[in-house]
């Protein structure tokens, strides 16, 4: 019990290190897996194939710069808009993605057996050839970002339901990006390079939606005592705050915004293409086009709605900023905070009530 009393203990002060470090060391592993099935994959018969492999191992490099910079610099703390070790994996994961769907369209253009041939590996008494080993990277890259960015500490300013809200919205990205990926298996479809290419591209593209986190709020007060700076903190990208404040838009705003741009419309619009020129239908490809085109019309009309209602947002937000910003940490203070909050609004109300004319006051009360 002793024991396990100090481990939990430890773990209290150290939270923030322990998880950013066991996300990273997830997609650790994952990137070594991949790179190692790249290699397997690709032929690497002449010189400049085998130079390939190294550099892979640069977006690998990249991901170990990230690892060090995030624990020993920023303390396991992550930085607001950005998710710097889903960035840096995806730099190391997708340009190896990339490579191996190459390798199997020209096998499949050529028809040319697969390298390695046979079963590359057996999970669970599931037997995994190359393109099935593509796959199947494709799909657990999805779930380990998603599982590392749940492991890894999120922002002081997120609440545990905006933090879920988040998570959960990618998950539901990750059912967009692999249904079209599985369409890569079709006889026809498999065989045509642009059409391969500009899944792969568009799949690419809408892996970065993993990179970006809207904050909820801004940046109140940057702490002195950090080794790094927020993005918008700087005084070039302060900018940023106006998506925040409502000065340009609101933070959900910008969330759907930022969805329909790098997933819903471009998807709707692939979709279309494979359909009309490649003759490509499939039961599930109707219905997620079914499905792109419905979130675009429903989040056009929630993008109308809250446009509406930014003068209200823009208001909350200037009464919210009026508050003094003390020590958080202190209960008194989120106490004495709220009470100023509620005579701020008790006072615009009153005077609001004064400028009326007598007979709207009247009304007012009654």
């Amino acid at each position: 019990m002793t024991f396990l009393r100090s481990a939990l203990d430890y773990y209290r002060r150290n939270k923030k290190i322990i998880n950013a470090l066991s996300a990273r060391i997830l997609y650790l592993s994952y990137i070594v897996f991949t790179v190692y099935q790249t290699y397997l994959i690709l032929p690497f018969q002449s010189r400049n194939d085998r130079n390939t492999i190294f550099l892979l191992f640069t977006g690998l490099l990249g991901f170990v710069f990230e690892f060090w910079h995030a624990i020993f610099i920023r303390k396991g703390n992550e930085i607001r808009w950005l998710v710097t070790m889903n960035l840096a994996m995806l730099s190391a994961a997708v340009p190896c993605i990339w490579l191996m769907e190459g390798e199997l369209l020209e096998k499949r253009v050529l028809k040319q057996e697969y390298s390695p041939p046979g079963v590359m590996v057996q999970i669970g008494g599931v037997s995994f050839e190359a393109p099935d080993m593509v796959l199947f990277l494709e799909q657990v890259l999805i779930f380990a970002l998603v599982i590392g960015r749940w492991l890894a500490p999120k922002n002081d300013e997120q609440d545990g339901d905006y933090f879920s809200a988040i998570l959960v919205g990618n998950l539901a990205v990750g059912a967009d990006i692999l249904e079209l990926l599985e369409s890569l298996g079709d006889e026809s479809l498999g065989v045509n390079e642009v059409a391969v290419y500009s899944i792969l591209a568009l799949w690419s593209l809408s892996l970065i939606i993993f990179g970006f986190e809207v904050p909820n709020d801004v940046l109140m007060r940057e702490d002195s005592s950090r080794k790094y700076v927020e993005i918008d903190a700087l005084p070039r990208a302060r900018v940023l705050n106006k998506f925040l404040t409502g000065e340009v838009m609101s933070p959900e705003m910008l969330q759907i915004t930022s969805g329909l741009f790098f997933l819903d419309v471009p998807y709707l619009i692939l979709r279309i293409v494979l359909m009309v020129e490649h003759g490509f239908y499939t039961s599930s490809g109707l219905f997620f086009a079914m499905k792109n085109t419905l979130m675009l019309l429903l989040q056009s009309y929630r993008l109308f709605k809250l446009q509406k209602s930014l003068p209200k947002f823009r208001h909350q937000r200037r009464l919210l900023s009026t508050i003094p910003i003390e020590s958080v940490e202190s209960p008194m203070n989120l106490v004495s905070n709220s009470i100023y909050l509620l005579v701020r609004i008790t006072k615009k109300l009153s005077r609001r009530h004064r400028l009326l004319p007598k007979k709207e006051a009247n009304q007012g009360i009654k």
